[in-house]
């Protein structure tokens, strides 16, 4: 084994009080938590470079400054990122499984976003779908 996909990662560190959100869904209580980074350095630690593992983890409804830290060149936690803000380009109302016209301009736009923020920073995983949304060809292409 080379290399380990970490599946939503960023959600490994939530908030130990367990607050209430009147007001939101709860991702800022589960996502990016206060000892994410804290766990991932313990993890690359003890676990990823004695084995001289290379790993990439799935953030889930993160930032691209989160990403810059969890996979930064210079860095002690991942080896890699990849996010999901690029397939939402379809989604009518936050409804994945819905058939939608993409817009190819915020597609191109959320690329030149993340490639550009994390060149020179961190490394960036790109990739198309996933178990978790519809199929690529399905959605982008042409029907044929």
């Amino acid at each position: 084994m080379d290399g380990l996909r970490l599946d939503v990662v960023n959600l490994i560190a939530k908030d130990q009080d367990f607050p209430d959100d009147p007001t939101g869904d709860g991702r800022r209580f589960y996502t990016d938590g206060p000892r994410a980074h804290t766990f991932l350095r313990e993890m690359n630690r003890d676990v990823f470079t004695p084995r001289n593992l290379m790993t990439v983890g799935e953030m889930s409804s993160t930032t691209l400054e989160n990403c810059q830290q969890y996979a930064a060149l210079s860095g002690d936690e991942l080896s890699m990122t990849f996010n999901f803000h690029h397939l939402k380009v379809d989604y009518p109302n936050g409804e994945k499984w819905t058939l939608a016209k993409p817009d190819y301009v915020a597609l191109k736009a959320l690329f030149r976003h993340w490639q550009q923020g994390m060149h020179n920073v961190a490394w960036n995983a790109l990739f198309w779908c996933n178990h978790d949304q519809p199929r690529i060809v399905s959605r982008f292409g042409d029907g044929g």
